[in-house]
């Protein structure tokens, strides 16, 4: 079976969505926070209503970057060099010592803050937001206890981790799990797929010990989140954001209900880093095929291909 056409001529364009490149803590209105992603220079601040900005950070002046010396006042902020000041839209609004304002403009993202994270939106055609990332009530709850994350950069793309999801076999291959009774939900034009198997406990993986059923969601070009049902109930969100072509950002969070108790959450989620680390071994030293050879043993991966390559169009 090929699947050669429906993969994207270059497989490590930026994709079309929603990104993370901040924890909400990350940002503030006393200090602005250096960023790098998609190849750029960015800056993060928080605004005179505490709304999370996130733009450019190359002043078109000189080129100093606003994130390193830079100084928010009020709704601006200052460049370190010279002290143009540029507002919520990116464009200056005072230059020190000029008596005309110069048009100097600057590229803002839209921006959101949810599950306790920063989000902004990249097209490269420059289109609008048209779906959001969805509020996660586990991150809110009184009754869920926030365990930790984990946060690496990886020498891949956020379509090859999403294609590793498809990939049923690998569940039994590479970690060793006993999955079985596999839904999963796929369909070109959604925001979001759905995968959701029941498990075999083995008290040797501790990612699957006392779990008795997954349900992972995959949610734009970027955005998963896992949910535990059995005696240990939990959550936990995995996200991706290109820092350049071929590397990536992977950040992980973990919520675990109280009736599980912290303790196994604190083991589920060092048990669930570990196994990530066998995908990302193999992620990281694999080729890309365009048009692999395929077995009737291997999951639906030429959907998945067919479902991402949609944040490309």
């Amino acid at each position: 079976m090929s699947v050669a056409s429906i993969v994207p001529e270059f497989l490590f364009d930026y994709p079309r969505g929603w990104f993370i490149v901040a924890s909400a803590s990350e940002l503030s209105h006393e200090k602005p926070t250096p960023l790098y992603y998609f190849g750029r220079k960015m800056v993060g601040y928080r605004d005179s209503q505490g709304q999370a900005v996130i733009m450019d950070a190359v002043c078109p002046h000189m080129g100093a970057h606003l994130g390193h010396g830079g100084v928010i006042e009020g709704d601006t902020i200052k460049c370190p060099f010279h002290h143009w000041e540029f507002g919520l839209d990116g464009r200056c609004e005072q230059a020190f010592g000029a008596k005309r304002t110069p048009n100097g403009q600057i590229l803002t993202y839209p921006t959101v803050e949810k599950n306790g994270n920063i989000f902004i939106w990249v097209d490269q055609k420059s289109r609008e937001p048209y779906w959001s990332i969805p509020d996660l009530e586990e991150t809110t709850s009184d009754e869920y206890i926030f365990v930790g994350y984990n946060e690496t950069f990886i020498q891949s793309h956020p379509q090859e981790m999403f294609e590793n999801l498809s990939d049923f076999l690998h569940f039994r291959t590479v970690h060793r799990w006993a999955p079985v009774d596999f839904n999963w939900h796929c369909v070109y034009g959604e925001q979001a797929t759905v995968l959701e198997f029941d498990v075999t406990n083995n008290d040797n993986i501790q990612t699957t010990t006392n779990v008795d059923r997954m349900r992972i969601t995959s949610f734009g070009p970027s955005y998963n989140y896992s949910r535990y049902f059995g005696s240990l109930q939990g959550l936990a969100t995995l996200m991706f954001c290109p820092t350049t072509p071929g590397v990536m950002s992977s950040m992980i969070l973990f919520w675990v209900h109280q009736s599980s108790g912290i303790e196994k959450g604190r083991a589920w989620m060092d048990g669930y880093v570990k196994d990530y680390s066998l995908d990302i071994e193999i992620l990281e030293n694999k080729k890309y095929l365009s048009s692999p050879r395929m077995s009737d043993a291997d999951g639906p991966i030429h959907k998945m291909r067919k479902w991402y390559s949609q944040w490309y169009e």
